[in-house]
């Protein structure tokens, strides 16, 4: 059973091999004597499934705080393992994800410590936890993690003390995979088939009526009766249109002369258009088929005062 495990493994697993660069923040005792510093380092993967194993490697100096040839080198070699938790992916490959990963490591630390000529030079375990987050594009990885790095050091005596330092960093990385990896611990969405084509609905035949304008007296909206007489023809029209099984939309659009305010002209422009609608459906023509519409003292006719009964109107257009 194990060795089947592990072929299985195998094949639906992965190598990746990438680097790692960061800020390191010392804390504890390590932060009253050093500088924050940058850090370096590589990682070699392996994938199965949302588990990762890793072998990394990292190495940091930190500086005095005061002006001082004083340093503190750490050389960290650890085996880890994380787990990945995917939260997203892109739509348009199944290879492209994205997610948080938890991690821990253990490993063996090099410490070194120089003071101009003078050098120390240690070993110490190191324990190791991270959580960030990390995409993946195909055979590429991206990630940002927030990393708690503690080192124990020994006693004179040989046995093992208290842990002497402790570091907070800030790392990014990237990682090549040997094999892409397609989207994990999300179900693929099923690739349902195209609908069929909507029917095409046939164009309804342009419709040219021949309708004609009304006026109307100052400051009136009343139907006058030679303008009943336009109305029932333009009427006769539409119902013509509507025996061929043809609906035209009209849009009636008042106008009047530019006495009096805007406000006052357009209000009226809209009472002359709705009892023009009012006429025609009272002749039979269907009320959906016609809108209406003010322009009050715009788009004149005539500017000339004697003419300003021209400005006074209705006008019917097809939609």
């Amino acid at each position: 059973m194990l060795p089947l495990l592990l072929v299985s493994s195998l094949v639906t697993g992965g190598f990746e091999v990438g680097g790692r660069i960061g800020v390191v923040f010392p804390s504890s005792g390590l932060a009253t004597v050093h500088n924050a510093a940058a850090l370096f380092g590589a990682n070699l993967g392996y994938e199965v499934g949302l588990n990762r194993f890793t072998l990394d490697y990292s190495y940091t100096g930190l500086q005095a705080k005061q002006a001082s040839p004083y340093q503190f080198n750490l050389h960290c070699l650890s085996l880890g393992y994380g787990r990945e938790f995917v939260l997203g992916r892109t739509q348009s490959r199944s290879d492209s994800y994205w997610g948080l990963e938890a991690s821990a490591s253990a490993g063996l630390g090099l410490l070194s410590r120089t003071l101009g000529t003078a050098r120390e030079a240690g070993r110490a375990p190191a324990g190791i936890l991270a959580l960030g987050f990390f995409q993946r594009y195909g055979r590429c990885r991206l990630s940002l993690d927030l990393v708690n790095t503690l080192f124990f050091e020994k006693d004179r005596d040989g046995s093992t003390g208290t842990a002497v330092g402790q570091l907070l960093s800030l790392r990014a990385g990237v990682a090549a995979a040997m094999v892409s990896h397609p989207s994990k611990g999300m179900k693929e969405k099923p690739i349902r088939p195209s609908p069929p084509p909507a029917p095409e609905i046939a164009e309804q035949p342009k419709v040219e009526l021949d309708l004609a304008a009304i006026h109307f007296d100052f400051d009136q909206s009343i139907i006058r009766p030679g303008d009943a007489s336009t109305l029932e023809g333009n009427s006769r029209q539409l119902l013509g249109a509507e025996k061929q099984n043809l609906r035209p939309k009209v849009t009636i659009e008042g106008y009047c002369d530019p006495i009096g305010t805007s406000e006052y002209n357009i209000a009226l422009g809209q009472r002359r258009a709705e009892s023009a609608k009012a006429y025609l459906v009272k002749l039979g023509v269907a009320a959906d088929q016609l809108s209406t519409t003010s322009y009050g003292e715009e788009k004149l006719v005539t500017t000339e005062e004697t003419k300003y009964e021209l400005n006074r109107r209705c006008e019917f257009r097809m939609q």
